[in-house]
């Protein structure tokens, strides 16, 4: 299972990350409904994909102790 994270959005495609840092282009009609920046993609062995919603919830929490950390002074 490879793990993509959604960079932005350009026109039909979603610019996304993979954990090497490599960028990948998807057309946003082989992405299921609700893709935005930000979110995380698992790329199925049968080639689809879905969220990673637990992986997001953890990015998320992380960037917020990361963003307090720095503006708790």
């Amino acid at each position: 299972m490879e793990k993509l994270i959604i960079d932005r959005i350009e026109g039909n495609f979603a610019i996304c990350e993979n954990e090497k840092c490599d960028i990948i282009n998807i057309s946003l009609d082989d992405l299921p409904e609700g893709a935005k920046e930000g979110r995380v993609l698992i790329l199925k062995s049968d080639q689809t994909y879905i969220f990673d919603v637990e992986e997001e919830n953890k990015r998320r929490e992380r960037i917020l102790k990361l963003q307090n950390s720095i503006f708790s002074d």
